[in-house]
């Protein structure tokens, strides 16, 4: 279980924004020592998985572009979106045959439809096995929530009051919020960013490595 969250303070938010993008990379390479050498055939596992690497890489675009412009709202829903990935990931272990899973969700069935050791895996229970590892997560994807739905928090955001007026932004930018709030923001997606990068990386850690693969590789060249 993760009791504490260890993450370097960073001076700026620029600085921080710099962090999440480097975590994207570090993402979107995780791959390359494993699905190698070139050529090398995946699974439907296998294929699946680099969906996680893809929308990570866009989340963490999407959500940087969104801190800069002082667009919470649509910051938000980045964040709510990644933690969708990382409990996604996170749920591949609970399926009762990983590569007849694989080769369901390939073919367009749902994720709760799959047969699992813990019953349907609806976003509730995926969410819930997720926090009992990391107890900070579910914080994260209730308040996402608020931000991909329509909701008082978005309208309450938005309010502001000056002398004895209270005043409503329809703009979709949030020039009020404090720095601090940004700064909380932008830990926050990297640290569900990191999440997801150790979970995939775990995942990568049970599939056949470059030698094995390049022995398929050989065999199928020869046969």
């Amino acid at each position: 279980m993760t009791i504490a969250i260890e993450l370097d303070d960073l001076p700026d938010l620029e600085s921080r924004l710099q962090r999440v993008a480097d975590m994207a990379i570090e993402i979107e390479r995780l791959p390359d020592n494993r699905y190698v050498p070139m050529g090398s055939e995946l699974s439907d596992i296998e294929w699946y998985s680099l969906c996680a690497v893809i929308k990570s890489g866009a989340h963490a675009q999407a959500f940087c572009r969104a801190i800069r412009e002082r667009n919470t709202v649509a910051a938000g829903a980045m964040l709510r979106l990644q933690m969708d990935v990382a409990m996604r990931l996170n749920g591949l272990k609970y399926f009762v045959d990983i590569e007849a899973a694989g080769a369901s969700l390939m073919a367009g069935v749902s994720y709760r439809s799959i047969p699992s050791k813990i019953g349907k895996l609806f976003d509730a229970t995926l969410i819930e096995k997720l926090n009992a590892d990391h107890p900070w997560v579910k914080g994260v994807y209730d308040g996402g929530n608020e931000d991909v739905h329509l909701s008082r928090t978005v309208i309450m955001r938005k309010m502001k009051r000056v002398g004895g007026m209270l005043f409503f932004n329809l703009r979709p930018t949030d020039e009020h919020v404090s720095e601090q709030d940004y700064f909380h923001l932008v830990d926050t997606f990297f640290i569900t960013l990191r999440l997801t990068r150790d979970l995939l990386a775990s995942f990568l850690a049970t599939r056949p490595g470059p030698d094995e693969r390049a022995r398929h590789k050989a065999a199928r060249a020869t046969s």
